[in-house]
């Protein structure tokens, strides 16, 4: 290919396609993961158990960053230890700022563990949060 010809094709844009893609193309779209999600996978490394187990066993405080990439690697790669992992770190306060974003990953999952985690959250709130507070009403309003 000539250089001109491949500068016409780097330089065109979606709207020059005149493709329509078929709905099965696009469902195997949803299988792979954007730039960001694979970023939190490379800078959370080893998601085995033993690496898990170690961190929550810890008595040394983990870096809030890490702690954040690993809790929202183990959230799409729908790893099980998810909901276990980001609980015992919504529990610590050392970590209260990143609760937001642990708060807002577990809200996406519907099941009794987080319900009955929430709900503890709201019987022993002092109002602190309002932000985690409101992402939790809005968890319930949203399920029932």
């Amino acid at each position: 290919m000539s250089s001109s010809e491949a500068y016409q094709y780097l330089s065109m844009v979606n709207y020059d396609f005149e493709y329509t893609w078929s709905s099965e193309i696009l469902k195997t779209a949803s299988k792979y993961y954007d730039v960001h999600s694979l970023a939190c996978l490379e800078w959370a490394g080893d998601l085995s158990d033993s690496r898990l187990n170690e961190i929550l066993t810890c008595e040394k405080p983990q870096e809030e960053s890490m702690i954040r990439h690993l809790s929202y690697a183990l959230y799409i790669t729908e790893n099980p230890r998810f909901i276990e992992f980001t609980i015992s770190f919504c529990k610590n306060e050392n970590y209260v700022h990143i609760w937001h974003d642990m708060f807002h990953l577990l809200s996406n999952i519907k099941c009794q563990q987080v319900e009955e985690f929430f709900i503890d959250y709201l019987v022993n709130d002092e109002k602190l949060r309002p932000d985690v507070t409101k992402i939790i009403d809005d968890y319930f309003v949203n399920t029932y």
